[in-house]
């Protein structure tokens, strides 16, 4: 089951980075590439950054807001997966 799940998963996801590689080129100005973890590790200056490139309204009672919601849903910690697990390794992903 797992198995299948991994190589589902995989194709699933490879037809999407295709996708988005092709919007990309076509709204490049449309586009902010932001990392996962830089948003686990700093969660109001990547939202700050991303409401600047996209020009939003980024004002004292918006960041009072967000601190807000981050107390009342605290990130916590998640699972961690092995690719063996899924009947995949690295070698299959390259």
């Amino acid at each position: 089951m797992r198995e299948r799940l991994g190589e589902e998963m995989t194709t699933r996801l490879a037809r999407t980075l295709e996708r988005a590689a092709e919007a990309r080129a076509q709204h490049a100005d449309r586009v902010l590439d932001v990392q996962f973890r830089e948003l686990v590790r700093d969660k109001l200056g990547t939202v700050r950054r991303i409401h600047e490139h996209f020009g939003y309204e980024h004002d004292d009672r918006t960041e009072e807001r967000m601190r807000a919601w981050l107390e009342q849903h605290p990130h916590h910690a998640g699972h961690r997966y092995e690719l063996e697990q899924f009947g995949l390794s690295k070698e299959i992903l390259e």
